[in-house]
């Protein structure tokens, strides 16, 4: 069990300390080994059997989600009623499944558009001797609502 449960990484404390502290949330987070769907039906399984369920549960992707959205269902918790369920990236899939999936949009050609523009730089350095030093990149973000998420009852 404890290999599923991690401390939120540093470059996440602010924020936590921030938002989330200024409302009164702890979070607790389960890292999967794997983005396999088992990893995650685990993961899920880990977080909804807790005494202290939570009232909503993040995802790193959409496809994380649709698994919490199951695993739910096959607890007999009702979304968003009794649970929140959101996700990262707004895949397709997010408006296929039953309740709709809330969701974190981001820019997917920017995205694309940096990641090679990252590697070509590293390359570059490489070839010519010149040391690497990686940046840190934040793009904008969108929280597209959709039926998955509810106030706490």
């Amino acid at each position: 069990m404890d290999r599923y449960r991690h401390a939120v990484p540093d470059r996440y404390g602010e924020a936590r300390k921030g938002a989330l502290g200024s409302a009164g949330i702890e979070p607790v987070v389960v890292r999967q080994p794997a983005t396999d769907p088992e990893g995650a039906r685990a993961g899920a399984r880990l977080l909804l059997a807790r005494p202290d369920r939570p009232t909503a549960i993040l995802c790193f992707s959409d496809a994380i989600a649709h698994t919490v959205l199951q695993v739910a269902e096959d607890l007999g918790i009702r979304v968003p009623a009794e649970l929140s369920v959101a996700g990262f990236d707004d895949n397709p899939l997010a408006t296929r499944l039953r309740p709709t999936l809330t969701t974190v949009r981001q820019d997917i050609e920017a995205k694309g558009r940096a990641a090679a523009s990252a590697l070509t730089a590293a390359i570059t350095d490489a070839r010519t001797g010149t040391p690497h030093t990686p940046r840190s990149i934040v793009f904008p973000v969108d929280l597209v609502v959709r039926e998955s998420t509810a106030p706490p009852a």
